[in-house]
């Protein structure tokens, strides 16, 4: 349960989206409850059930534009889409399903509608209304992410026509153990991942064979190793890429995975580093 709730999930910070997304759900709720009249405003003069109708849609609107649109701002660090897991983005919706919620309360009490009168059931009702933009904001989220990174990752794939000519240098991986130090062709190494203490190196020999060798040192040692080559690049904070040897990108809502020449495992992109992933593609 509790590894679960550690997962990676995709925080939607795209504010234009955002902004679309507030005005449509706003416009949602206020036609749910024309139709519907989920809550009895039969009691109340016409002149009451337009303001009681109105502060609906308002505080649904203001509410949201808080927390989609503001919040991301003031809070940055708090709202970082790299970090985001899946216990953040429950707290997150409970969050703003109480702002929305509470919002209806503090409203209809300023106004003295005595639209409570009827008891708890109302008030529940506002609650279980405050879930109907809840439910509908994380499913165009996904949904608006699912397909923003499938159409770049088509996007990528088109540039992934040919390959370019790469040095022939050696690189060294020095262990801390000396027997383990690896000497290898840069232009031979698909990609470099991190294994607590050691550094897992996998590459292509001469006869474009896979080859791979556990190295007694940092990620950070290896980049370093690295760094005057620009093809290798650091997709996430436990993998170093050769981009020469990407074969395939495949999007969801989580971001990109990319498939590596020979290697059946896809390697994860972190979204804080797609943007350069998509300039040396």
């Amino acid at each position: 349960m509790f590894k679960f709730l550690k997962r990676s999930y995709p925080f939607n910070d795209d504010l234009k989206h955002n902004t679309k997304i507030i005005f449509i759900i706003s416009v949602a709720v206020f036609l749910f409850l024309v139709v519907f009249q989920p809550l009895d405003l039969n009691t109340l003069s016409f002149d009451d059930k337009v303001i009681s109708l109105a502060g609906v849609v308002i505080v649904t609107f203001v509410s949201l534009s808080i927390n989609l649109l503001l919040v991301p701002i003031v809070f940055p660090r708090f709202l970082n889409s790299d970090g985001w897991v899946i216990w953040k983005e429950v707290l997150w919706n409970i969050w703003i399903l109480f702002t929305i919620s509470g919002g209806f309360v503090l409203y209809y009490n300023v106004l003295g509608l005595n639209l409570f009168d009827v008891g708890v059931g109302t008030v529940i009702k506002l609650l279980l209304l405050g879930t109907l933009p809840i439910t509908f904001l994380i499913y165009t989220n996904q949904d608006h992410l699912r397909k923003m990174y499938r159409k770049k990752a088509q996007e990528l794939n088109h540039r992934i026509e040919e390959k370019h000519a790469l040095p022939n240098t050696e690189v060294v991986f020095e262990s801390e153990y000396l027997k383990d130090t690896l000497t290898v062709k840069v232009s031979q190494i698909i990609n470099v991942s991190s294994a607590g203490n050691y550094i897992e190196v996998f590459w292509l020999d001469d006869d474009q064979q896979l080859k791979k060798q556990m190295v007694r040192t940092s990620l950070q040692k290896a980049e370093q190793s690295l760094e005057k080559y620009s093809f290798i690049y650091k997709c996430h904070r436990s993998h170093l890429i050769n981009i020469n040897y990407v074969e395939k990108v495949e999007g969801n809502s989580q971001g990109y995975r990319v498939y590596l020449s020979q290697c059946k495992i896809p390697i994860p992109i972190s979204r804080n580093y797609i943007s350069k992933f998509q300039d040396l593609i």
